[in-house]
């Protein structure tokens, strides 16, 4: 049958369909929807002419045809042209009204559905939803944060920085320095497996003295690495408490670093002449330059600890029930990634796992970033929180400080990336971190 050049303009005719949403359970919709008969008899008249003068009928010249013979001969064809276009408009008008708030892809649940003349046309669609979310608590916290004040040691360590350049690392037998960098082999047994994962030339120092392990980060235990002499083993145990992979949550593993080889980092004495070679104009600027290094660093240990504990906070008094959309998510394909990403010192898993766990890998870490979100949103609706044209502007002006770009080229950049409204959303979330913090009870340690 030649196709309709006015197919196109006949799907937008409206159905007008009736939505009755009810839940199968509290993350599943089911909607029974209904298109009155008297909106299938017009789509039907309307295939039936296009059937007439588009189709040849032995006997008859083209659209002269009577409607009763072509209903006879093209039955079939004719019912299947109606309920095309009908479960299809029905369809785009429940994603258009959004009779309920879902988040999945709209699935037909009726197997067989069939046209009754003058009758009209009824069928069953499912939906995942998000779930209402009842937010217990959000004020009030209690939360604690580094302090502000700058110690010697983060003037120190601001100082070796603007140092690196010009410092050097010196092969050695053993620790004998505050400032060293090491190079080893680490095995992992989990309880319950026979195999062992052995990950090799993993590198360590001073300041990134633990490892990662699928998301769950495992201490170091440097006062007994520290005395260490290359090819010595140092064997410790930890428990699994914080991988969202539930395969090894709560399990023991033993775990044996052998060291490979050890540098120490030596910073160069800090003088008159040393300062004026790193372009400052005496003693008194480079301090002060290290200082403001320092004050910044802490501000930012302070911002991001204050998120991670809100999020956590937020997490622990506002859970709820996730949509099967979620929880199935699954990953298409490896990620090509190298097994050790060495300036992260992180172990990439996904060579190292099946299929099926990999899959419930990424599904904890998504549902985690997923709930976090749904509770930020639930919390700017209730609180009217919002960001305005102004405060994007100083946002993005900030960040454009900071990544030493003029904010005209950073908003050139986001809206070629179609990044600008994920800025924005990023900016109402700190925007909610910050109302979180204000309205808690914050303890400063020192």
């Amino acid at each position: 049958m030649p196709k309709s050049p006015t197919q196109e303009k006949e799907k937008t005719k409206p159905v007008d369909a009736k939505f009755n949403v009810g839940y199968v359970k509290p993350t599943r919709a089911q909607v029974k929807v209904t298109v009155e008969k008297e909106k299938i008899t017009e789509f039907v008249q309307d295939k039936l002419q296009y059937i007439k003068e588009n189709v040849p009928v032995r006997g008859y010249r083209r659209g002269m045809a009577p409607e009763s013979l072509i209903k006879r001969m093209f039955k079939n064809e004719l019912n299947d042209m109606v309920l095309k276009d009908v479960l299809e408009i029905s369809i785009n008008e429940f994603v258009e009204k959004r009779p309920c708030n879902f988040i999945s892809q709209v699935d037909l649940i009726d197997k067989e559905i069939k046209l009754v003349e003058d009758q009209p046309l009824n069928f069953t669609l499912e939906v995942d939803v998000l779930p209402e979310i009842k937010l217990n608590k959000y004020k009030g916290f209690d939360i604690e944060l580094p302090s502000e004040d700058l110690k010697k040691d983060d003037i120190d360590a601001a100082k070796n920085e603007l140092l690196e350049n010009v410092a050097e690392f010196i092969p050695a037998d053993n620790f004998d320095s505050k400032h060293w960098e090491i190079v080893c082999d680490i095995k992992f047994i989990i309880e319950g497996e026979k195999q062992p994962l052995i990950v090799t030339n993993i590198s360590l120092n001073d300041e990134a003295d633990q490892i990662t392990f699928y998301k769950e980060v495992i201490p170091v235990p440097t006062k007994e690495l520290v005395k260490l002499k290359k090819e010595e083993t140092l064997n410790f145990e930890h428990t699994v408490s914080n991988s969202p992979l539930s395969a090894i949550q709560g399990k023991k593993m033993q775990i044996e670093l052998k060291l490979k080889s050890v540098k120490h980092k030596v910073f160069p004495k800090v003088t008159a002449a040393l300062v004026k070679s790193l372009n400052y104009d005496d003693l008194e600027a480079f301090e002060s330059k290290a200082k403001e290094i320092a004050k910044k660093y802490k501000e930012s240990l302070i911002h991001e600890t204050s998120i991670r504990k809100v999020d956590e906070l937020l997490l622990k008094h506002n859970d709820f029930e996730l949509p099967d959309s979620v929880i199935n998510y699954v990953i298409e394909s490896e990620t090509g990634i190298p097994l050790l990403d060495k300036e992260k010192n992180t172990v990439n898993v996904a060579k190292h796992l099946t299929q099926e766990q990999r899959i419930a890998y990424e599904n904890a870490v998504m549902a985690i970033d997923f709930k976090l979100k749904a509770i930020l949103n639930r919390i700017a609706e209730i609180e009217k929180i919002k960001v305005d044209d102004k405060e994007l502007e100083a946002e993005l002006s900030e960040f454009a400080k900071n990544e030493g770009v003029k904010v005209e080229e950073l908003k050139s950049i986001l809206e070629q990336r179609g990044e600008l409204e994920q800025f924005k959303t990023l900016s109402l979330y700190k925007k909610i971190h910050d109302f979180i913090c204000k309205g808690s009870n914050i303890k400063k340690i020192k």
